[in-house]
C-alpha cells in the first residue's frame, strides 16, 4: 500500500513540475523532498529510476526552465558558494584513492552534492522571481503537515516507527522531517511579510509538529532559535520589542495550559515521549544511555579507534569519499544503512574520508557562511541565518546531512540559505555582498 502511495505522489509531483507554472513547479519540488523512496519500494530498476527522478531530474529540469526564461540567478561571486564548489571538486578527486568496493556509494554521494548545488541555485532563483515567497512558505507548511498526518495516522506510519514511540513524520526519515520544519520555523519567525496572527499560529503549529516528531535535536534547536531570535530583536527599542515577545509568551502559555486542561494525561504522554525521555535522562545524568545517543557513541568510538591507525597519507588526504563503509560493515546496527549514512557526524566524516585538506576546506566554508550570517543581520536586521546556524551545526554533529541532498532535511537547509542570501541582496545590492 505505502509503495503505491509513494509512486502516485511522485507521479503527481513530476506532472506538476512538468506542466505547472513556476510556482507549482517550485512548491512541487519542495514537496518531493518529503516523498522518500528508501524503505518503501523494493530495490531494483524502479527504485533507481524514481530516485534519479526525485533527486536529479526534477531540480535539473527547473534549473533549465529558469535558464530558458532568463530567471536563473547563480551566486558565482560568493566566497561561500565557491568554497562549496571547491569542497565538491576535492571530493571528486578523491576517486583516485577511494576503495573500489565503495565507488557506487561515491557516485551516489556526488549525486547528493549535485542536488544541493543545483537546488540552491533553483530555490534562490525562485525567491528572486517570487515563485516562492514567505506567504507561500505557509502553503508549503500546510501541505507538508497534511502529508505527515496522512503517513502517520492513516497509512500505518511506516516511516515513523521508533521502538515504543509513534513519531509524526511525512514520507521521509524522522530527523529529515525535523530539520525541514526547523527551517520553516526560522523563515516564519524572521518574516516581515507574514502577518502577526498567522505567524503566531504557524509558530505554535510548527512547535506541535516538532514535539509530535520527537526529535530531541530538532526541539532543542527550535527553542534555541527562538531564544537567539529574541536576543537580536531586543536590540530594537524596548517598547517595540517587548510587545511581540510578551504576546508570544502569553499565547504559547495559554495554548499549553489549554492542552493540559483539556487533553487527558498529556503530561504523562510528554514525559513518556522521546523528548521527555531525554530530559529525564539528563536530569539523572544518564543521557549516554538513551537509545540513539548510545548508538552514536559506539559509532564515534569506532571512528576514533580506526583513526589511531591512520597513515600520514590518510591524515592528509583521507580514505576517500564514502570510504566509511569499511569501518561499519561489521556492525549489525548498520546492515540496512546506505553507504553515506554511517557516521552520524559530518565533521568526523569529512576528516575520515577527506583528511586534513578536506576538513580545512569544509571548515572555511562553515566560517564563511557564519561571517555572511553576521553581515546579513548588520545589513538588513534579518537574523534568519544566524538563528538557523546553531541548529544546523548541531545537526551536522549528530546526523547524516551530506546524504540529505534532495530530501527533506537538505531542502530545509536550501530554503534558509537561499532565503538569507536573497534578503541580503534585496536590501544591499549584488556588488556590496559579492565577496560573501
Amino acid at each position: 500500500m505505502i509503495s503505491k502511495v509513494i509512486v502516485i505522489l511522485i507521479s503527481i509531483i513530476f506532472l506538476a513540475v512538468l506542466f505547472g507554472t513556476k510556482v507549482f513547479a517550485i512548491i512541487s519540488y519542495i514537496l518531493s523532498s518529503h516523498v522518500n523512496i528508501t524503505g518503501s519500494i523494493e530495490s531494483g530498476p524502479k527504485y533507481t529510476l524514481i530516485s534519479l527522478l526525485k533527486i536529479i531530474a526534477i531540480p535539473t529540469y527547473i534549473f533549465l526552465l529558469f535558464g530558458f526564461q532568463r530567471k536563473l540567478k547563480i551566486p558565482y561571486k560568493g566566497i561561500s558558494f565557491n568554497l562549496w564548489l571547491l569542497f565538491i571538486t576535492y571530493s571528486l578527486i578523491s576517486y583516485f584513492w577511494t576503495p573500489s568496493q565503495f565507488l557506487s556509494h561515491y557516485v551516489k554521494q556526488l549525486g547528493f552534492f549535485y542536488a544541493y548545488t543545483v537546488g540552491f541555485i533553483v530555490i534562490y532563483s525562485a525567491w528572486n522571481s517570487k515563485s516562492i515567497t514567505e506567504n507561500k512558505i505557509i502553503i508549503v507548511l500546510i501541505l507538508v503537515s497534511i502529508l505527515a498526518l496522512l503517513q502517520t495516522y492513516v497509512l500505518g506510519n511506516t516511516f515513523g516507527q521508533a521502538g515504543n514511540h509513534m513519531r509524526l513524520v511525512s514520507f521521509t526519515a524522522k530527523q529529515q522531517f525535523a530539520e525541514f520544519i526547523l527551517a520553516i520555523f526560522v523563515i516564519v519567525l524572521a518574516s516581515k511579510e507574514i502577518n502577526t496572527k498567522l505567524k503566531i499560529v504557524s509558530i505554535i503549529a510548527i512547535t506541535i509538529l516538532m514535539i509530535l516528531n520527537g526529535s530531541r535535536t530538532g526541539f532543542t534547536s527550535l527553542v534555541l532559535a527562538l531564544v537567539v531570535y529574541y536576543i537580536f530583536k531586543i536590540r530594537r527599542p524596548v517598547v517595540t520589542s517587548i510587545i511581540p515577545i510578551t504576546s508570544t509568551v502569553l499565547i504559547v502559555s495559554g495554548v499549553v495550559l489549554s492542552l493540559i486542561i483539556f487533553v487527558p494525561n498529556i503530561t504523562e504522554k510528554i514525559y513518556d515521549s522521546r523528548i521527555g525521555e531525554a530530559i529525564s535522562a539528563a536530569q539523572g545524568d544518564k543521557i549516554k544511555s538513551v537509545g540513539t545517543v548510545k548508538d552514536r557513541l559506539i559509532i564515534w568510538e569506532s571512528v576514533e579507534n580506526r583513526v589511531q591507525k591512520f597513515t600520514f597519507t590518510d591524515f592528509v588526504v583521507g580514505r576517500g569519499l564514502s570510504s566509511g563503509g569499511e569501518l561499519f560493515q561489521k556492525f549489525s546496527l548498520f546492515q540496512d544503512a546506505g553507504g553515506n549514512r554511517y557516521f552520524h557526524n559530518e565533521y568526523l566524516r569529512v576528516f575520515y574520508e577527506l583528511g586534513i585538506i578536506g576538513a580545512v576546506i569544509f571548515f572555511l566554508f562553515l566560517a564563511s557562511i557564519t561571517v555572511f550570517a553576521v553581515k546579513q543581520y548588520l545589513w538588513n536586521s534579518n537574523p534568519s541565518l544566524l538563528v538557523f546556524l546553531p541548529g544546523f551545526f548541531a545537526f551536522l554533529a549528530i546526523e547524516n546531512i551530506f546524504s540529505a541532498g534532495g530530501n527533506a532535511g537538505g531542502m530545509g537547509i536550501l530554503l534558509v540559505f537561499s532565503y538569507s542570501y536573497y534578503n541580503a541582496i534585496k536590501s544591499t545590492g549584488v556588488d556590496r555582498i559579492g565577496g560573501y
